[in-house]
């Protein structure tokens, strides 16, 4: 093994580490949602591409058309998303997030935030801006990454990371998986 591969292992455990603690952090809001993972799935489709049609929900999701107009079926019921009518093509129907919808949405992320907020306050300014550095070549390889896949043929959909901007080297907005 290398020494950069070791230092790849490195950085991968302390990820996971991070990524451990804050799921832990999270996982209150998350026990009290009466939704299954794959309605929440659904949500976060919706607040990333919205309107959207029940088959591209179910082709985001890898699922059939039926188990996908299930998923939109329950989340209608929950209020939490609207099926309409396609102004296009009058047998479609477009399904987006409703009031209550982006509110759940919101504040799944918003509790993601302030945990790390509260982790960043705790960190020197030398260690932000080294972090900063970090995430800005983070973002680069991740950015290269979807470009390569874009050449293999996925759709947009499955490279977009809404919410993240590049500007001026500095990294604004939030990822959502």
């Amino acid at each position: 093994m290398t020494a950069r591969d070791e230092l790849i292992d490195l950085v991968l455990g302390r990820v996971r580490q991070m990524a451990f603690q804050m799921v832990c952090m999270a996982a209150a809001e998350w026990v009290e949602l009466d939704l299954s993972m794959a309605q929440v799935k659904v949500l976060f489709v919706l607040a990333q591409v919205e309107p959207a049609t029940v088959t591209a929900i179910g082709e985001r999701l890898g699922v059939g058309l039926s188990t996908a107009s299930h998923l939109v079926d329950r989340l209608v019921q929950e209020r939490l998303a609207l099926r309409d009518e396609d102004p296009e093509d009058r047998r479609r129907a477009l399904v987006r997030l409703s009031a209550r919808g982006h509110e759940l949405i919101n504040r799944l992320h918003q509790g993601r935030e302030e945990f790390m907020r509260r982790l960043l306050t705790r960190i020197d300014d030398d260690g932000l801006k080294a972090l900063l550095t970090g995430s800005a070549a983070l973002h680069g390889a991740a950015a290269a990454v979807a470009g390569e896949q874009a050449v293999r043929g996925l759709p947009d959909s499955a490279r977009k990371w809404p919410g993240v901007a590049s500007s001026g080297g500095s990294i604004t907005g939030s990822w959502t998986p």
